[in-house]
């Protein structure tokens, strides 16, 4: 944790006035921060890790791009198992462009979605990152 900021003294003021809060850490090392936290009434509520492929090319027989079709089946799904308090659930508007931006895969049923992985291409972000420099 940061010197110059105290997380913890903003998190008890916050607890003050609100009965329930949910904070989201990023890091690396997060043992020190969940640790603080904890000495201060707070509880681990979820954890999650982000997952990479390092295997290119690799072809799954059973997975293929999800289209425009999809999305009510999507959006039932992730509002259906998804939590709104820690999941950040796209809104219409971000499921239709990752829809149209071949960012969401599926593996279908009967013709409709069971499951699905909704990701970010590297390539595609380089691109976009080149855009948004000019």
């Amino acid at each position: 944790m940061s010197d110059s900021w105290d997380w913890l003294q903003y998190a008890r003021i916050i607890k003050k006035y609100y009965s329930k809060i949910v904070i989201s850490i990023v890091g690396k090392q997060l043992y020190e921060i969940e640790t603080n936290f904890s000495k201060n009434n707070y509880s681990v509520y979820k954890t999650y890790q982000r997952l990479r492929c390092k295997e290119k090319n690799i072809v799954f027989s059973d997975v293929e791009y999800c289209s425009i079709e999809d999305k009510e089946v999507i959006k039932e799904m992730m509002d259906n198992t998804f939590d709104m308090f820690s999941d950040h659930i796209p809104s219409d508007e971000e499921l239709v462009a990752f829809l149209a931006n071949r960012q969401i895969i599926c593996v279908r049923q009967n013709d409709l979605p069971v499951g699905f992985i909704i990701f970010e291409d590297e390539d595609w972000n380089k691109e976009l990152g080149e855009l948004i420099k000019i």
